[in-house]
């Protein structure tokens, strides 16, 4: 599972579709044992997050940000936490 110019996907990445097209990835899922090819979620620079997974190896690394990669279950523990409401007793 590997990006056009041969690098592996991380969560944050920032990439360019093949058509052109820049986001960055939001998820990052693992490739299927038939087809072989990864899939990403992509949260498009015009503020539009692509509502369908995309295969890996339509898309090429533009950048990486050193120490931006958030693991999944981390990263879910933060949304649940700013979810919950706030004890008025704890303010």
């Amino acid at each position: 599972m590997l990006y056009l110019n041969r690098k592996s996907p991380l969560l944050g990445d920032r990439v360019q579709h093949f058509t052109g097209r820049v986001g960055r990835v939001t998820e990052v899922r693992s490739g299927n044992s038939t087809l072989g090819f990864g899939e990403l979620a992509i949260r498009w620079d015009d503020g539009v997050a692509a509502s369908e997974y995309a295969f890996v190896n339509q898309f090429s690394l533009v950048s990486r940000a050193a120490g931006r990669v958030i693991p999944r279950n981390t990263l879910a523990y933060m949304l649940q936490r700013r979810s919950k409401p706030k004890d008025p007793r704890n303010q």
